[in-house]
């Protein structure tokens, strides 16, 4: 019995005699256990008379799917994975789920190309990765033929943000409370749009100067901390129960698109959504001389590579950085080569 990767793909596999089951996986660490285990139960005579998935759609798998998944998961994360599945029934609704090889999704993601943009046919791909994992945990697959397809090359994109003129055009045009707190905690502190109208002034600790986003993206609470100006700005408008960002009543926005839109437009400035605003926050920290480790653990990133688009400054920075050493060598250098030069004109004239 060997463990070996396919240099094609990069997935792991197991082969033992003349048969091979894949892993499921690109992670050597995560090969070499499941590895261990699958040898385990080969020595135990489990794998001699492999049992046969039961015969159940991709279609009726996936709905037992989002019911558990919904259980753990955000109801926009179950409604995007909802999305994504009703584009896949097409092509791959009825065929049964072991039966699924990588030829069915490449045709998907190929025939799906050409309606759609390359991003969110590598969602959709990401997804089926996802729900075959789970296949596999419930028995209804043996592999996961959606690790074995390649995504769609996607073009890196500058993240679109406000300068701080624009962001305080942004504020001027608010014409309702509702909306420029929502802009307000934006800015000052980078939170996504769904954890901004969940907040509740019940999480809002002021002796701290602390907010708690419940069951964040991450699915635990985050400790969000305020800046002075953000305080005083809440303590403004500060009630005693019901959600921040909230109507007359206290109660919650399920969205404020027509309010962003109407807003947006009053000030006069280029289309953006309201998560640019997290991006823009991002990237006006960098710019006042934030570094990326701290920049991670207030934005609440997983992953340090995720901050990448936040490395860039601004021309007119980089050249202003440039000047900053000049104060210090002033001088020395000029005079160094006016002494050169001197030295050269001596040389020629002997």
């Amino acid at each position: 019995m060997k463990l070996y990767k396919r240099k094609d793909n990069g997935i792991y596999y197991v082969r033992w005699g003349k048969n091979r089951k894949s892993l499921g996986t690109k992670n050597k660490k995560e090969a070499e256990a499941l590895y261990a285990l699958f040898r385990a139960d080969y020595i135990r005579g489990i794998h001699n008379l492999p049992s046969k998935p039961p015969k159940i759609t991709l279609r009726d798998a996936s709905i037992e799917f989002l019911r558990i998944k919904s259980l753990d998961l955000k109801k926009g994360t179950i409604r995007r994975y909802l999305t994504s599945f009703n584009q896949i029934y097409e092509y791959l609704g009825n065929l049964i789920v072991s039966d699924i090889a990588p030829e069915n999704i490449e045709v998907y993601k190929n025939k799906r190309r050409l309606e759609i943009s390359g991003p969110t046919v590598n969602r959709d791909v990401t997804l089926l990765k996802t729900f075959f994992k789970w296949a596999i945990k419930q028995g209804y697959a043996s592999t996961n033929p959606a690790m074995e397809v390649d995504s769609f090359k996607e073009p890196k994109k500058e993240p679109n943000v406000l300068s701080a003129a624009e962001s305080m055009k942004l504020l001027d045009a608010c014409d309702e409370p509702f909306i420029r707190t929502f802009i307000m905690i934006a800015l000052h502190t980078g939170c996504r749009l769904e954890e901004i109208l969940s907040l509740k002034w019940e999480h809002v600790n002021f002796d701290n100067r602390t907010f708690l986003v419940v069951f964040s993206k991450r699915n635990q609470d985050d400790l969000i901390r305020m800046n002075t100006v953000l305080t005083n700005y809440m303590l403004s408008i500060k009630r005693d129960d019901g959600y921040v960002v909230s109507k007359s009543d206290g109660s919650r926005y399920q969205n404020i698109r027509k309010g962003w839109e109407r807003v947006v437009k009053r000030a006069g400035i280029k289309r953006i959504t309201p998560h640019d605003l997290r991006h823009t926050w991002a990237t006006l920290l960098r710019e006042a001389g934030a570094d990326l480790r701290t920049l991670q653990e207030l934005g609440r990133w997983s992953d340090l590579k995720l901050l990448e688009r936040y490395s860039h400054v601004r021309e007119q920075q980089l050249r202003d950085t440039v000047e900053m050493i000049c104060p210090y060598l002033q001088g020395n250098g000029t005079e160094m080569a006016h002494i050169n030069r001197k030295a050269n004109e001596e040389r020629q004239y002997k």
